[in-house]
């Protein structure tokens, strides 16, 4: 008898700690310049693609997810690391915390200051996005050890907006492979 209850009570408790899945994965292999975004039955939630027109500079993206679409620009042209971004009519500006630092940005909109932060561990890189009380909202690994081909990405759809995710995920996957 006490299984049943212990069974019922972690069915009711799971809601409480569910946490959603977006599984990012690069479309070319040798190419980081589209990616694929996915649920965890690998149907195809949007992507992030550059648009480039014969320029070795990607300096503008495009991101669609779902119905909703949006980009990144350059915010300078001389500084090729300070980004703006517009989705569904909502903007953000990110800027490393220190220059030519891509460890920690700056993400900001009109209403609120953000985080992005990434550490290096046996596994891989790990991104960490938080809000203005230093609370994590997202985090995103390598879905296998260093390999930077493919991401899963940990966030509570009712604590962030999708919008801010998928800056985070461009950033994420931007700075993990940056061309040097």
């Amino acid at each position: 008898m006490k299984g049943i209850h212990l069974f019922v009570f972690l069915c009711f408790l799971k809601p409480c700690f569910s946490q959603d899945l977006l599984f990012v994965r690069s479309f070319y292999s040798d190419d980081f310049s589209h990616w694929v975004l996915q649920d965890s039955n690998h149907v195809e939630l949007g992507s992030i693609q550059s648009f480039q027109s014969f320029k070795t500079v990607r300096d503008h993206w495009n991101i669609r997810f779902g119905e909703s679409s949006g980009s990144v620009k350059l915010h300078w042209k001389e500084n090729p690391n300070e980004w703006d971004y517009l989705f569904n009519q909502i903007s953000y500006y990110a800027a490393p915390v220190w220059p030519k630092q891509f460890d920690k940005w700056r993400i900001t909109n009109n209403s609120a200051n953000y985080s992005l932060s990434y550490t290096v561990d046996n596994e891989g890189i790990n991104w960490s996005l938080y809000n203005s009380k230093e609370e994590v909202i997202a985090f995103m690994y390598n879905e296998y050890s260093r390999d930077l081909r493919d991401w899963i990405v940990e966030y509570d759809a009712q604590k962030i907006d999708p919008a801010l995710l998928l800056f985070g995920v461009f950033l994420s996957c931007r700075y993990s492979t940056k061309e040097k």
